[in-house]
């Protein structure tokens, strides 16, 4: 059985905890879904939903990259061939990440959804590994050991919304997903020689990402907060939520 109440203010959730959080392990109208929880339209979990969000990620240019530049105007990279929200097997998600190295006060977000979207996804902390970004290793065992260790280092995850302590979950591909149309001037630096046929790159990971419904979350301005550092880099970020429903 889960959790029937919120955790109180100050509780940090271990990373034994995100990696274990299944559709069971959250109290009743947690915001964030569990691991194996589908989302409405009933084909998809956060795993298909992560698969997105990559191609998303290595689709945007790096002159507008949010994981690069502060956006001004929040992930609406529409203009640039980039769709947000995302349509994930009939679910509409809207996709974010952040730019690392900034303390979360001053990494602050402001994003406004309406009712064309059901799902927000933040990335908390994730690691990618390509053949086409590290063209001396060809093995796919080497490149997942890269990712694993990145996130192996992960030792606490701080993240909050409204002041409540929440976790999402861990998400691991060990076999490559195929991601074509990367930019050619792309978020990790990969040349567009050494992509394959039509800018196709070939990517694992894991990592830590946060899927929320925002039906659960309810209309209205939400504050959302996370912290998290990992072996070469941290994630600090501030959220100012308002959803329009």
């Amino acid at each position: 059985m889960g959790n029937t109440v919120p955790p109180a203010p100050g509780h940090v959730f271990t990373i034994s905890e995100w990696i274990n959080h299944h559709e069971a392990t959250h109290h009743p109208g947690d915001p964030v879904m569990g691991h194996t929880e589908k989302l409405a339209n009933g084909r998809a979990t956060c795993i298909e939903v992560v698969e997105e969000w990559h191609k998303w990620l290595f689709r945007i240019p790096a002159a507008i990259h949010p994981n690069l530049v502060l956006p001004s105007s929040p992930y609406k990279t529409e203009s640039r061939g980039i769709q947000n929200p995302v349509d994930v097997k009939g679910n509409k998600v809207y996709m974010t990440t952040f730019v690392p190295l900034r303390k979360k006060e001053d990494n602050i977000i402001t994003v406004q959804l309406y009712d064309d979207t059901q799902y927000l996804l933040l990335g908390i902390m994730t690691a990618e590994a390509c053949t086409e970004e590290y063209p001396k290793v060809k093995s796919v065992e080497k490149l997942w050991q890269m990712v694993k260790t990145e996130t192996d280092s992960v030792k606490d995850i701080n993240f909050t919304i409204d002041d409540t302590p929440r976790m999402g979950c861990y998400v691991e591909r060990k076999q490559k997903l195929e991601i074509s149309n990367v930019a050619n001037e792309n978020l990790m630096g990969i040349k567009p020689e050494n992509m394959g046929p039509n800018n196709t790159i070939g990517i694992v990971y894991t990592g830590f990402w946060a899927l929320l419904d925002l039906a659960r979350l309810g209309s209205g301005d939400h504050l959302i907060s996370l912290e998290s550092t990992g072996r070469t880099y941290f994630i600090g970020a501030t959220i100012a939520l308002n959803i329009l429903m």
